[in-house]
């Protein structure tokens, strides 16, 4: 489609500056786009890996704990697990992917976690399938950063890639149909003008009929 502008010289100087500017970011666009979608990629595999290492440590955790429930008694353990452990905060940071700030998320606790039953009432498999909790907590924090960072980073990616369609499909040729149009128009004003200049130099070389000394007098011949 051409733009509505004039076909003129400084129009058509003015638009081919702005379709290297475009061809320019449209390279830059689909760069970025480009490592967008290299860095998805990786975070989404590294989202799964994460995933499976959560669903394995929490089946873990809940296979000890069936164990350590028919190793001692039930109360001993619903006791063990409810008594009071240590408070945990999340702590929230940020970080930039290619002008994209995600978040950071990490458990924050005052002090170290401690132990809140005791041996004697409690099967050593308590301990392990906690530790598996805590463990699996800690991977959680990460696949939420990572899920928050999928989510933001695809949400760039189809904004990048709008923007790279619009100038490929759109803005360039709609340009590079408007320079044409100009150019053609230029050269059709040029082969005008070239044609009037040859017509008014053949008028003024024509010759010129002989004028009478006696203006309004015809010479007839006796």
């Amino acid at each position: 489609m051409v733009l509505d502008v004039s076909p003129t010289r400084m129009e058509l100087l003015r638009l081919r500056k702005r379709l290297a500017i475009a061809v320019r970011g449209h390279k830059l666009l689909k760069d970025k786009l480009d490592e967008l979608i290299r860095n998805l990629m990786a975070m989404m595999r590294e989202a799964e890996d994460l995933r499976g290492e959560v669903n394995r440590r929490l089946s873990g955790a809940r296979g000890l704990l069936s164990v350590a429930g028919y190793s001692f008694f039930p109360e001993a353990l619903a006791a063990a697990l409810a008594a009071p452990g240590v408070a945990l905060g999340i702590a929230v940071g940020k970080k930039q992917i290619l002008n994209i700030s995600v978040p950071l998320f990490s458990l924050k606790q005052d002090r170290p976690s401690a132990r809140t039953h005791g041996f004697a009432q409690t099967s050593p498999g308590v301990d392990a399938a906690l530790e598996e909790y805590r463990t699996a907590l800690a991977h959680v924090m990460d696949l939420a950063r990572y899920e928050k960072s999928i989510y933001l980073v695809a949400r760039e990616i189809m904004t990048t890639r709008r923007r790279v369609n619009a100038l490929e499909y759109i803005l360039i040729p709609n340009i590079r149909d408007t320079l044409r149009y100009i150019t053609m128009k230029l050269d059709e004003i040029e082969r005008n003008t070239k044609s009037q200049l040859m017509r008014i130099k053949d008028v003024v070389r024509a010759p010129k009929a002989p004028s009478s000394a006696y203006p309004g007098v015809s010479k007839h011949p006796m």
